[in-house]
């Protein structure tokens, strides 16, 4: 697997979706990962930019 470069993190209420690039911008990285393992998760990476997103799928108007 390329080096992780940038990790972007779009939060949700109990499943996030984590996507890693290398530093080409290629997808190196395509996880689901629930709440309770988020800081198990990311304490394996090397390290890396974070983006942190958010979902807006739970947004009502």
């Amino acid at each position: 697997m390329s080096k992780i470069i940038t990790v972007e993190l779009d939060l949700a209420k109990n499943v996030f979706q984590v996507h890693g690039a290398d530093g080409a911008g290629w997808t190196v990285l395509r996880k689901k990962t629930r709440r309770a393992h988020v800081l198990e998760f990311f304490s394996q990476l090397p390290s890396y930019i974070l983006t942190i997103l958010r979902s807006n799928s739970g947004k009502r108007r």
